[in-house]
């Protein structure tokens, strides 16, 4: 019988520590016979394929005679990367080490070998050595059987390459869900963490050792339905009495969750979205997926020793969807504007040309005549009239059309305090009118004209909502403020860190949120019928997207309302 060679990736390589050179040869006559001794071997029992006997295993074989010299030996492998997977070492080699501070020194080099003590005294058992080396050891008792030291040499050999090939596939593993971006949990049936991976490390914003031992609740907080799933999970298995189990999972009591999977257990899971509140205090929205973890008790059944979560970090895309939903919301807004602004401008010229005679003829007539004269009222009247309409074809033809006028850099307290001495003439002073502005602002470039334009009609549409209240009062504060993240989620527009913010307060009636999303609209009036044009609000947007800043309104039914103007600070 022809000896073979193992796989060529596997670990054959075993080493001999012994002074006696006898017993040495001995060692290479079982585990590396030479070609001569395989031929007396095959004349002696005839060839493999005649004999049928289990074909054997020859491995790889460095001998040395003192322990010094098999420590060396050791050392040299491992810097080579190509270590001894067995070692025989015999326990008294004098004058040198002896085999238990040899064993105790390639222990210390190389962990993973496993080691055979050979003696053929009884002063160290078995148990003696384990304790020395802290590790479990072998041992052989002189004289030694031929088959004791093959079996010995092929069982080990093989049990490390197996280790070997168990550590690459749990490095192989480990790289994979180290790697990938969703968090994954093995919780026991005690619904506790005993097992996560980097990304959850990152989604809870907690190293991995803080995870370990945390129960679900700790985790993703209480709720009605997760432990109650879970828990189940961890009651099912493959003996087919799980019905109560399953109506449990269908009935209303779990509305949050869906099971996939048959009626046997087999890749049960559940899934669901729940938002959580890390340690930091920050919101996190949570895609969930539970699978029952699995294991085979005998041929028929399965039995769950927990649960998997994979975890994905949906609040980015959740955002992200939001967003967009509002881009697109605004793009509509934008292009329903420009074609409504369009259809304004034409309707507004045309309307200018018809008033021009009616103003004209008016005019003509109210200078002919004394006011006592009894025409006269009639054609003071059409001359009011039409002026009011031609201030309204300005506001439209200012709303179609995007301004040219010249920017200028100023500073708005001049202008606040302009429009305060006009408007406090004005509204009447049954209403409190405050002024707050706060010290030392920078400048923003703007158009003068069109910011008191703004001003003013904000101003009048706070006296409009407060002059039927007890006690009303208009506020126009004017400070510096830096834009926070949920301000800017609602408002991407406002890009730049800082800006000038002008604020026009009132205690008036306010409104219901649906009409605070209308009142920007062309023609959209609250006011009742020949009061107001539904036009004065679409301009000031206008206006204040021209200076690229916003407009914010908050308003609350019975409490009030607030009009906030963001404008961008002058570069440097």
């Amino acid at each position: 019988m022809r000896p073979v060679q193992v796989d060529s990736n596997a670990n054959n390589r075993i080493l001999i520590i012994d002074d006696d050179e006898g017993i040495c040869d001995s060692y290479r006559s079982i585990l590396a016979p030479s070609e001569s001794t395989t031929m007396e071997l095959e004349t002696l029992f005839g060839k493999e394929e005649e004999s049928g006997l289990t074909q054997e295993i020859y491995f790889d074989l460095t001998v040395a005679n003192q322990g010094q010299q098999g420590y060396q030996l050791v050392k040299e492998a491992i810097e080579q990367e190509s270590a001894f997977c067995v070692a025989f070492i015999d326990m008294r080699m004098p004058p040198g080490w002896d085999g238990l501070e040899t064993a105790k020194a390639i222990r210390k080099l190389d962990p993973n070998i496993y080691i055979v003590i050979v003696t053929a005294y009884a002063d160290k058992s078995a148990d003696e050595l384990h304790q020395a080396l802290k590790r479990d050891v072998l041992l052989l008792r002189k004289p030694f059987l031929s088959e004791e030291i093959y079996q010995l040499a092929r069982n080990l050999s093989t049990s490390w390459n197996r280790d070997r090939q168990l550590l690459w596939q749990q490095k192989y593993i480990s790289s994979i869900t180290n790697s990938i971006s969703n968090g994954l949990l093995v919780l026991d049936c005690n619904a506790q963490v005993e097992w996560a991976n980097p990304a959850a490390s990152r989604i809870w914003k907690l190293p991995i050792e803080q995870l370990m031992g945390k129960t679900l609740v700790e985790m993703i907080g209480k709720t009605e339905n997760i432990n109650n799933i879970l828990a189940l999970l961890c009651r099912r298995s493959l003996d087919g009495d799980q019905e109560d189990d399953l109506s449990l999972l269908e009935s209303d009591q779990m509305p949050a969750a869906s099971t996939m999977g048959q009626n046997s257990g087999v890749n049960s899971q559940i899934e669901f979205e729940r938002e959580i509140q890390l340690e930091d205090g920050s919101l996190r929205l949570l895609h969930i997926n539970a699978s029952s973890l699995q294991s085979l008790v005998d041929s028929h059944r399965l039995q769950v020793q927990g649960v998997v979560l994979v975890i994905r970090d949906i609040t980015d895309f959740v955002h992200a969807q939001t967003q967009q939903a509002i881009l697109q919301e605004q793009l509509y807004s934008l292009q329903k504007m420009g074609s409504i602004g369009a259809l304004a401008g034409g309707i507004a010229h045309d309307f200018n040309n018809l008033l021009a005679p009616i103003i004209a003829y008016s005019n003509k007539w109210t200078s002919k005549l004394e006011s006592d004269h009894p025409q006269y009222p009639a054609f003071d009247k059409i001359l009011q009239a039409a002026r009011r309409a031609q201030e309204l074809v300005a506001q439209i033809n200012n709303f179609s059309r995007s301004n040219s006028k010249i920017k200028k850099k100023v500073d708005l307290t001049a202008i606040i305090n302009e429009a305060h001495e006009l408007l406090r003439a004005s509204v009447p002073d049954s209403i409190k009118m405050d002024v707050i502005i706060s010290k030392q602002l920078p400048m923003v470039e703007v158009d003068p004209t069109q910011i008191y334009q703004v001003l003013l009609n904000l101003v009048v549409n706070g006296w409009h909502a407060v002059e039927n209240r007890d006690n009303g009062e208009i506020k126009v504060e004017l400070d510096q403020v830096e834009i926070d993240t949920a301000l800017r989620d609602r408002h991407p527009e406002l890009v730049d860190s800082k800006y000038l913010r002008l604020m026009v307060t009132d205690n008036g009636m306010g409104m219901e949120q649906e009409m605070v999303k209308q009142i920007f609209k062309p023609f959209f009036t609250t006011k009742e019928e020949g009061q107001g044009t539904g036009v004065g609000l679409s301009v000031v947007k206008g206006i204040v997207q021209e200076h690229n800043g916003e407009l914010v309104v908050e308003s609350q039914l019975g409490v009030g309302s607030i009009f906030s103007l963001y404008l961008p600070l002058v570069a440097n």
